[in-house]
């Protein structure tokens, strides 16, 4: 019985290998089999997550519903795309592009995010903005004025607003997860706006706003089909941070500078 036992144990997948196979994060992972999103069996005496190949498979395969203010999607789940390079409107960035952009007078912050959400809300895309409670409001109020259906877009649950977390990896992961259950439920364009001085209020210093423009460049911005705008008004980070900011956004030299200085 033992033997039979080890033997089963040897043909599950660990953590790190079902994760890889998900093409997500292991903490990702941990929470779905918390939830019982995915089985999950405990092997040893450390109790160690395993997971069976077809249940891994069957997760990423297997047609599921989101229900979305009382009406009900029938989808399929699909695995995030890399650099879908369709044309968004508005600021004309494309899906798979993670882009700077600096402004320096009020008009600035809602020239590139008002025009990026309203496109998005009206071609069905599943929009995203991070910001602070001040920032938020001011585009949203100019949101409103040239698409009246906003709120209806947030109770809907096509506007969302993530939480702005204290921690980068802990801001990763939510935006992972977030992504993954978009595109899992069937999103096929997604958009993100982030006016960054929300980092500022979150106590981030300038290496782990660094650090995290370049981990969301090459772990989610890259990967999933996706249209991100990332503003920063000069008045209020220091050069180093501009300068960094340009640094970790490389997408933004295909596009004329002046489309993006404001």
């Amino acid at each position: 019985m033992s033997k039979k036992r080890d033997s089963l144990s040897e043909q599950l997948l660990t953590l790190k290998q079902a994760a890889t196979l998900l093409n997500v994060s292991m903490a990702s992972l941990r929470r779905w089999s918390d939830s019982k999103t995915i089985p999950c069996y405990r092997v040893g005496a450390q109790k160690a997550r395993r997971f069976r190949q077809e249940d891994v498979m069957a997760f990423i395969s297997k047609p599921s519903e989101e229900t979305r203010n009382g009406r009900t999607v029938q989808s399929s789940k699909v695995k995030p795309q890399r650099r879908n390079h369709g044309r968004v409107a508005g600021p004309g960035i494309k899906y798979g592009h993670h882009i700077c952009a600096l402004y320096g007078r009020p008009a600035g912050q809602l020239k590139l995010s008002v025009p990026m959400l309203r496109a998005g809300l009206e071609a069905g895309d599943l929009c995203f903005l991070v910001a602070t409670q001040r920032s938020r409001d001011q585009i949203l109020d100019a949101l409103r004025r040239v698409y009246p259906n906003v709120r209806a877009a947030v109770e809907d649950g096509q506007l969302l607003f993530p939480e702005c977390k204290g921690d980068k990896d802990q801001m990763l992961e939510q935006l992972e997860d977030l992504f993954l259950t978009a595109t899992y439920s069937g999103e096929k364009k997604l958009r993100l706006v982030g006016d960054m001085e929300w980092t500022l209020a979150a106590g981030w210093n300038a290496q782990e706003l660094y650090e995290y423009e370049l981990l969301y460049n090459n772990r989610l911005g890259h990967r999933f089909p996706i249209a991100t705008l990332c503003q920063y008004d000069v008045e209020a980070f220091p050069g180093r941070c501009l300068l960094d900011a340009l640094k970790s956004h490389e997408d933004t030299f295909e596009y004329p500078i002046r489309a993006f200085c404001l």
